[in-house]
């Protein structure tokens, strides 16, 4: 396949905000990545002339555009309730060869509730059936020479590159976790990039239940790998770094320990602990 290097080309999607959508505190986070997903995937085709995005590397395996990064920022879902009308406005461009960039804004009467934006790269099996030979895909060479990623995903592309060698937090705490491919793993049968998001978010709830009054607003995801169904995921779960609730999680696969993600998570301030609450919490220790 040869991957042609044109503009950017951009989509609005109009919704009205039903149960599939909502979560506990307002529009669902994990919603919104699998649409912003869904929509990236769409754009990618539709920038390459495509009626659905099928594609393929020079050798004839079926390549995917597995995400690299995603950085959402200003979030305030809460904004979007049962029924609210809302947006997405989307742009998708080349950011190097193989390699997309889009942006989202969600906006709800005419208020921004958030963007999201989301690197990808193409990624075909060396293996068939196995997660852990994704590789980057290979392509026949374009007529000219590729668009230079923009000044956000090359600060995406850097960022990710400094969390993949990072050593783990000391201090971190270490939960097991095992996708069910039933409901974790997509049609493409990888482990579904918005699980990453859902599989933290358990792991917060578990270590402390105050987090359902702390939603988030902002979180960065970097990936570099994945895994097959019956492995589990190791997340290691920091501790706050400050009073807004600000959190890394670091993802490895536990069948051989490859780090597979980095997760950072900004939340609004935690609650503070009741006194009785504190007396419970000390109690248990």
């Amino acid at each position: 396949m040869t991957l042609p290097f044109e503009p950017g080309i951009s989509l609005c999607q109009d919704y009205r905000a039903g149960m599939p959508h909502l979560a506990y505190t307002g529009l669902s986070e994990n919603w919104l990545l699998k649409e912003c997903g869904h929509l990236h995937w769409l754009l990618l085709a539709r920038l390459h002339g495509r009626d659905a995005p099928a594609f393929s590397d020079h050798e004839g395996r079926t390549a995917y555009a597995a995400f690299t990064a995603i950085h959402l920022r200003g979030l305030h879902l809460e904004r979007i309730s049962e029924n609210a009308r809302f947006k997405l406005h989307s742009h998708l461009q080349p950011a190097g060869r193989a390699r997309h960039c889009s942006e989202h804004r969600l906006l709800a009467a005419g208020r921004p509730c958030g963007e999201v934006t989301m690197l990808s790269t193409f990624v075909c099996r060396t293996r068939a059936g196995d997660n852990r030979s994704a590789t980057r895909a290979q392509f026949t060479a374009a007529d000219g020479a590729p668009l230079a990623p923009s000044d956000l995903a090359r600060t995406l592309l850097e960022t990710g590159k400094h969390w993949r060698e990072a050593d783990p937090d000391a201090r971190s705490r270490e939960q097991r976790f095992r996708p069910c491919p039933t409901l974790d793993f997509n049609g493409a049968e990888f482990l579904y990039f918005a699980q990453f998001q859902a599989a933290v978010e358990r792991a917060e709830w578990a270590l402390d239940s105050r987090v359902q009054k702390a939603p988030c607003r902002e979180r960065q995801m970097y990936f570099y790998g994945n895994l097959n169904p019956g492995d589990d995921l190791l997340l290691r779960l920091s501790p706050p770094a400050d009073a807004g609730g600000s959190r890394r999680c670091e993802i490895r696969r536990a069948s051989d320990g490859r780090k597979l993600a980095e997760v950072l998570t900004c939340r609004s301030q935690v609650p503070a602990l009741t006194t009785s609450a504190a007396r419970g919490r000390a109690t248990c220790r």
